[in-house]
């Protein structure tokens, strides 16, 4: 589940806010391990809107 996750949020088919609650700290952790720490985040990013 925390790769499915991971590969959604990496996707951009899911924000690391629709995670379940419960595995968002691994999803963070394996987002964090491949270089997407900016993705795991309950923000919307700042841009230009």
């Amino acid at each position: 589940m925390v790769d499915f996750y991971t590969f959604l949020v990496v996707s951009e088919l899911k924000k690391f806010k629709d995670v379940l609650s419960f595995l968002k700290p691994k999803v963070k952790a394996r987002l964090e391990e491949l270089g997407h720490p900016e993705l795991a985040t309950e923000e919307e990013p700042k841009g230009n809107a």
